[in-house]
Formats: C-alpha cells, sequence, structure tokens
C-alpha cells in the first residue's frame, strides 16, 4: 500500500514540476508552492513507511532463521545444527 502511494506522490511531483517549470521568470501562485511542500512531505512520509516495512520484514525473516535453527537442533535430540555458530 505504502509503494502504491509513494508512486502516486512522484507521479503527482513530476505533474508539480511540470507546472513549476511555467514559472521559471515569474513567481509561483502560493498554491502551487503549498502543494509542492506537501507532496514532498507526502513522498517523505511514504518513504519512511517503506523503510520501516522493510525492515520488520528482515528482522522477522531473521527470528524465523533463529527459530528454524532451534526447532531442527530439537529435533536432532540437542545436537547443534551445522553452521548456526553453537
Amino acid at each position: 500500500e505504502a509503494q502504491g502511494k509513494y508512486n502516486e506522490a512522484l507521479k503527482r511531483k513530476q505533474k508539480l514540476d511540470i507546472e513549476a517549470g511555467f514559472y521559471q521568470k515569474k513567481p509561483m501562485p502560493p498554491e502551487l508552492t503549498e502543494q509542492m511542500k506537501a507532496n514532498e512531505s507526502e513522498i517523505k512520509a511514504q518513504q519512511l513507511a517503506m523503510d520501516g516495512k522493510k525492515k520488520e520484514m528482515e528482522q522477522v525473516k531473521l527470528r524465523f532463521d533463529e527459530e528454524k535453527k532451534r526447532y531442527i537442533e530439537l529435533m536432532r535430540g540437542g545436537k547443534p545444527v551445522a553452521g548456526s555458530g553453537k
């Protein structure tokens, strides 16, 4: 979901940048400036959300790997799994 919102925000940024290009030699309307600021905030928020999800997924994967090693160890009668560092 965050990826979709991020992509939408990037598309919106492209449109805003094109619109801002028309105001290179004259001041931008305040509404456009505000829209650009809001868009930047949205992009940053979605990037943070995606980064958080990625970190969470990595933590879950690490925990799963450790639990899998422990399960195999228990199934072998307490003998350490090769390469487990134990």
